[in-house]
């Protein structure tokens, strides 16, 4: 049996758990067929108001952030997500590189945490397939959070700088990028790129078939040499200068970073 990292073993036991819950088979049900207020209810990741949120797709949605101008200019952070904390070091490393690394410590996703923070994915129309499985990943499962400063006098807030500069695209190969490089490296290692893979990986990073069930049906279009790597590959959450006003308070609370 191939020997994988504690943080998969987890996602594997987790996720076939809330299989067993909503009564989901992989190997004969459509993940498509989730898509649902009643299959989003039996999960038990979401409030009832979320899940009215979410559904009510007749009413046009815009993100109000909370916590706006919350955070410092020369403030960055980025979220190393569940499937890929083994390389937490691998990303920290990355960021001690170029800033000033002042918070790094693991923060567990509840579904409060998650909602606030990834509920304008849910109205997203090209990640409606699969919404549900990233919920599934993130929430009650462990990530990193890692917070730093530039010293750099920047033109731009950090945030702004990392997301345009530093994020990358999932499943293209990108030297001096975070998911370009660091999550891609990390993927392959792993084996995420396979169709075909271990029953154990499979059931942590695409429980439900959606990913797969996305490339299958030739999604995404664009032409990369791993599809399934722009589902499997994302690996870290890096908010712009909008976003960390409210994502960054909703991880630390009322700690005090400068």
């Amino acid at each position: 049996m191939p020997t994988f990292p504690r943080n998969i073993h987890h996602l594997h036991e987790k996720n076939t758990a809330l299989l067993e819950q909503i009564g989901f088979d992989p190997k004969h049900d459509n993940p498509n067929d989730l898509r649902t207020p009643e299959a989003y209810r039996r999960t038990g990741l979401f409030t009832e108001a979320a899940i009215k949120t979410i559904f009510a797709m007749h009413t046009p949605y815009e993100r109000i952030l909370e916590h706006r101008n919350a955070v410092a200019e020369y403030i960055g952070m980025i979220l190393v997500r569940p499937d890929m904390l083994h390389a937490r070091a691998k990303f920290e490393q990355f960021i001690k590189k170029r800033f000033r690394v002042l918070y790094s410590g693991t923060v567990t996703m509840d579904p409060d945490t998650y909602w606030k923070i990834y509920e304008h994915d849910f109205h997203r129309e090209e990640t409606h397939h699969t919404s549900l499985t990233r919920a599934a990943l993130c929430i009650g499962s462990d990530c990193q959070l890692i917070v730093f400063r530039g010293e750099q006098p920047n033109s731009k807030p950090l945030a702004d700088h990392v997301y345009q500069e530093l994020k990358g695209v999932q499943g293209v190969y990108e030297p001096g990028t975070l998911r370009g490089e660091v999550a891609y490296t990390t993927a392959m290692e792993l084996g995420v790129h396979h169709d075909q893979v271990h029953q154990t990986l499979r059931m942590a990073t695409d429980p439900f078939g959606a990913y797969r069930a996305a490339v299958a049906h030739r999604q995404p279009t664009t032409m990369v040499p791993h599809p399934l790597l722009t589902f499997t590959g994302v690996g870290v959450h890096i908010p712009n200068a909008s976003e960390i006003n409210t994502d960054l308070p909703q991880l630390l609370g009322d700690a005090h970073i400068s």
